[in-house]
C-alpha cells in the first residue's frame, strides 16, 4: 500500500509530499497505467490497496485519484456522484469521433440530464417489450445463417480444425458485431442493415485463405464485416490507437490534418458514418418538420424511435427558448425547410421554429443528434457483440452449460422450425438460465475497464485498519473497476470461477414441472441457505450471488442507459444460437488475449467452430 497514506493525508502540499507521490506513481503504477490494458489495472489495484481495498493513485497525472474494492464502496461513489471527468487525451480523441454531445464523455450538468432522460425513453420496460420482436427476429435471422453456413459445410479443406460436414469455423466478434448493429439499427434507430439475407449471403461472408481465424487451417470461412460495421470498427480502434501514451508525442496520429495514409483511412471511415447519420437522422428531420407538434414531442409516440426522440428534443433545444410558453400553431403552410426531396411538401411548424433554415442550422441539428447517436451505436453494439463472444469462449470451456441453455431454449422457444417465432410465442423473462449466463459472463468479463466520477462533495471510507477511516475531498477523482471488484472474493464467492449457478437454482412450479428460477440473495441469507450437495465444490454449492455487488451495468445516475436492450438481445441470442448449435474452441490450445478499443476492452481473436446441434 505504497501510496495510500501520502496521498489520503488530507492531500498537505508538500515539497515532500508531491516528491513522495511523483516518485511512487512514476516507479510503482506508471508500469501499469501505460498500457492502458484491464490486466495491468487489475494488478495495480490489487496490489496496492489498503486492507479495505482503497488505492490511491495519480488520474491524469495532475489530478489525485483513488479506486475501491469493496462493492459497498464504489456502491456509495456511483450513487452519490453523477458528474465524470474522461482522461484528457482520451477524451480529445473520443469528442473528435463521437462529437461535442456525446453522452459518456460530457461530465454532467443540465445538458446531460436533459440528453439522458431523452434516450431514457428508448429503453423503458415498454419500449423493450414492444421491441422483443424485432430483436428475436434479428437473432432468428443470424442463427438461421449460422444454420446454412453449417449445412452448406463451405471451406472444408484438410488442416483446418474448424471445417468439414455440418460445421463451420469462424471469428466470433465479427458475428456478433454484425448481430447487435442489426438489433440497435431495427430497434433503437428504425433502420435495417440488411445484414444475414439468404439471398445476399456474399455480402456478408467470404471464404478467404488467411492464418489468423483458426490455427492450423488452409482456408476459413469468416464473416467480412459490411462497410458500415468495419467503419464503426475502425474508430473505435482509432481513438484507442491515438490515445496510447507511445503516440501522445507522434504528430502523425495527433494531428488529423497531416496527409498520412492513416488519417485518409480515418477520413474515409468518419465520412461512412457521417453519411450515414446524415441520412437517417435528415429523413426523420424532414418527417418531424412536416408536422410538427409540441405537444405531440412531448406525449407518447408509440411510432418514434431512438432518433425521432432526438430530433424532436433538438429541435425544441435550438429553438423553443425553455422560458417561452407554448403559442399556436402557425396559420401558414410553409415549404418543409427539411424536404430536400419532396420540396413541396408543406409543414404545420410551431411559431418558434423557422419555417426556413439555413444549412448551417440544419447541419448543426444532425451534428447534435448524430453525436449522440454515434455514441450509443459504438458504445452499444461494441459492448454487447464482446460480451457475446466472451459468452461464446466461456460456453466451449463449459459444454454443461450449452446443455442447460438447450433445454431451457427448447422449453421458451420450442424445436427449431422454418418459421420465425414472433414475440407473442414466448416470454424473455422465462429465459432465466440463459440471462444467467450472460450475466455470469459479464461479471468476468466485462467490455468496459473502468468508470470514473468526480467527487461532488467529501466521502469518507473506512480503511481496515481498527477504527481508522479516510476522507477524499471534493473534486478527487474516483475510479471505479467493475472487472477487479467483481474477483474479490469479499464480493463473490469463488470470484474468478465461471458458474451461473450463482444467480439460479432449479426449482419445481406448480405443475411440477421443474425450471429455473433466479435466486433471491436476502432470502437465503436470512434463511442461512447454501445448497450444499454431497460434493462441495459442484456448480450448484455455492451461495446466492448479492446482485448489489455486480457493477457491470454501472449504478447511479449514470448507469447504462441501454442494459435492458443488452440483456434482452444477449439472452434472445444465447437461447436460439444454442437451441441450434453447438460451440467449440477452434483450436486446443488457445489462450485469450484482450486489446482496447477506446472504452471496450474485447478478444484480440477468437476462432471458434460452430456445428449443428443433432439433438
Amino acid at each position: 500500500m505504497p501510496l495510500l497514506h501520502p496521498l489520503t493525508t488530507n492531500f498537505l502540499p508538500t515539497l515532500s509530499l508531491t516528491l513522495s507521490l511523483t516518485l511512487s506513481w512514476l516507479l510503482g503504477h506508471f508500469p501499469h497505467l501505460h498500457t492502458l490494458e484491464p490486466s495491468s489495472h487489475h494488478t495495480l489495484f490489487s496490489t496496492h490497496s489498503s486492507p479495505s481495498g482503497i488505492t490511491g493513485l495519480w488520474g491524469d497525472i495532475d489530478r489525485r485519484a483513488f479506486h475501491v474494492l469493496r462493492a459497498d464502496h464504489a456502491r456509495a461513489v456511483l450513487r452519490q456522484n453523477s458528474s465524470r471527468e474522461p482522461m484528457k487525451f482520451l477524451a480529445r480523441h473520443g469528442f473528435k469521433t463521437l462529437g461535442a454531445e456525446s453522452l459518456i464523455l460530457v461530465p454532467g450538468g443540465a445538458r446531460w440530464r436533459r440528453q439522458r432522460g431523452v434516450v431514457a425513453r428508448m429503453f423503458t420496460v415498454d419500449a423493450m417489450r414492444e421491441g422483443r420482436g424485432a430483436v428475436l427476429r434479428c437473432a432468428a435471422e443470424a442463427v438461421g445463417w449460422l444454420v446454412r453456413a453449417c449445412e452448406e459445410g463451405r471451406g472444408s479443406r484438410e488442416g483446418c480444425l474448424g471445417h468439414g460436414e455440418g460445421r463451420v469455423c469462424m471469428e466470433a466478434l465479427n458475428l456478433f458485431e454484425l448481430y447487435s448493429l442489426l438489433v440497435f439499427g431495427r430497434v433503437s434507430m428504425g433502420y435495417d442493415f440488411g445484414f444475414f439475407k439468404k439471398e445476399d449471403q456474399e455480402a456478408v461472408a467470404v471464404e478467404r485463405g488467411h492464418g489468423e481465424c483458426c490455427g492450423q487451417m488452409q482456408t476459413c470461412r469468416c464473416l467480412s464485416l459490411s462497410a458500415v460495421a468495419n467503419s464503426f470498427a475502425f474508430l473505435q480502434n482509432d481513438v484507442a490507437t491515438r490515445s496510447k501514451p507511445q503516440n501522445l508525442f507522434n504528430p502523425k496520429t495527433q494531428f488529423y490534418s497531416f496527409p498520412t495514409e492513416y488519417n485518409q483511412e480515418y477520413k474515409f471511415h468518419s465520412n461512412v458514418v457521417r453519411q450515414l447519420m446524415a441520412e437517417i437522422i435528415g429523413q426523420e428531420l424532414d418527417k418531424s418538420l412536416t408536422n410538427y407538434d409540441i405537444k405531440d414531442a412531448e406525449g407518447k409516440d408509440d411510432s418514434a424511435n431512438l432518433v425521432t426522440h432526438l430530433v424532436k428534443a433538438t429541435l425544441e433545444e435550438q429553438f423553443q427558448p425553455s422560458s417561452q410558453a407554448p403559442s399556436s400553431k402557425s396559420t401558414d403552410a410553409p415549404k418543409c425547410p427539411f424536404a430536400t426531396s419532396t420540396p413541396s411538401r408543406t409543414c404545420t411548424v410551431h411559431s418558434s421554429i423557422p419555417a426556413t433554415m439555413t444549412r448551417s442550422q440544419r447541419e448543426e441539428t444532425i451534428d447534435n443528434v448524430s453525436s449522440i447517436l454515434r455514441t450509443l451505436l459504438m458504445a452499444g453494439f461494441e459492448t454487447t457483440a464482446v460480451s457475446l463472444s466472451y459468452v461464446v469462449y466461456f460456453l466451449s470451456l463449459h459444454p454443461r452449460c450449452q446443455d442447460q441453455c438447450y433445454e431451457e431454449a427448447i422449453r421458451v422457444l420450442g424445436p427449431r422450425t422454418t418459421d420465425t417465432p414472433t414475440y407473442q410465442d414466448f416470454d424473455p423473462e422465462d429465459l432465466v438460465y440463459c440471462r444467467a449466463v450472460f450475466t455470469e459472463t459479464i461479471r468476468i468479463h466485462l467490455p468496459v475497464i473502468f468508470t470514473t466520477r468526480v467527487l461532488e462533495k467529501d466521502m469518507t471510507f473506512d480503511t481496515g485498519v481498527g477504527d481508522d477511516r479516510v476522507t477524499f475531498p471534493r473534486g478527487t477523482k474516483a475510479i471505479i473497476s467493475p472487472t477487479a471488484i467483481h474477483a474479490d472474493e469479499r464480493n463473490f464467492e469463488r470470484a474468478k470461477e465461471f458458474v451461473p449457478e450463482r444467480w439460479v437454482k432449479r426449482q419445481v412450479d406448480d405443475q411440477g414441472v421443474e425450471r429455473w428460477v433466479e435466486r433471491n440473495y436476502e432470502e437465503e441469507k436470512k434463511e442461512n441457505v447454501s445448497s450444499v450437495p454431497s460434493d462441495p465444490m459442484t456448480p450448484e454449492s455455492i451461495s446466492a450471488a448479492n446482485p448489489q455487488n455486480f457493477f457491470s451495468f454501472s449504478d447511479g445516475a449514470r448507469n447504462c442507459v441501454g442494459k435492458r436492450l443488452a440483456i434482452l438481445e444477449s439472452s434472445v441470442m444465447i437461447a436460439m444460437m444454442f437451441r441450434d448449435l453447438r460451440v467449440e474452441l477452434a483450436e486446443d490450445k488457445f489462450e485469450l488475449v484482450t486489446k482496447r478499443k477506446f472504452a471496450t476492452v474485447g478478444p484480440v481473436r477468437l476462432p471458434v467452430v460452430f456445428r449443428r446441434r443433432e439433438d
